[in-house]
């Protein structure tokens, strides 16, 4: 029966009718408190709404690599970052060191590097000296674990120094 009403549905008024289906999940799991961020971010997907899908993503892609499911985290954060409002930087640097982390996860050192350095620009844009040492920090264990000491080395005292000048006390004994 689904399937008979959907295809009966003119192709132009799917998405404002996913769209739709969309806002009234998002609406309905607030009243309920309710997590339904999958069904919200496919309707969303499926209304061309994608910048809104984004943001369903990302939240999908976090709660999934805290329950190690790698894979899924990686699918729903690329996704998310893929389609996010480059004005939402605090989302995009938190979706990126997510992603970072699942590669890191997965073995896929030179894309969390590349992630990582994508976090880095942001802090710098931003002004965010902390930010920069933390990744700094972790791009150093990265390349640690590639076995490129020299590089290790290097963005570990970038992140130690960073930390100094803003006397940040718990990044300086981290580093």
């Amino acid at each position: 029966l689904y399937e008979i009403v959907y295809n009966e549905i003119p192709k132009e008024l799917l998405p404002p009718y996913h769209r739709l289906a969309g806002q009234w999940l998002e609406f309905m799991a607030q009243r309920r408190n309710h997590d339904v961020s999958i069904e919200v971010a496919h309707h969303f997907d499926l209304g061309e709404d994608y910048a809104h899908a984004a943001l369903y993503h990302i939240d999908i892609g976090v709660r999934a690599l805290k329950l190690y499911a790698t894979q899924r985290a990686i699918t729903h954060l690329e996704e998310g970052l893929g389609n996010i409002d480059k004005n939402l930087v605090q989302k995009r640097s938190k979706g990126l060191r997510e992603l970072a982390e699942a590669y890191i996860l997965d073995g896929q050192y030179e894309k969390a590097i590349e992630r990582l350095e994508e976090v880095l620009d942001i802090s710098w844009q931003m002004g965010l000296r902390i930010l920069a040492g933390e990744v700094y920090i972790r791009m150093g264990w990265i390349y640690f674990l590639m076995r490129d000491f020299e590089k290790a080395l290097s963005s570990m005292k970038n992140g130690h120094t960073l930390h100094q000048e803003s006397m940040y006390e718990r990044g300086v004994s981290t580093a």
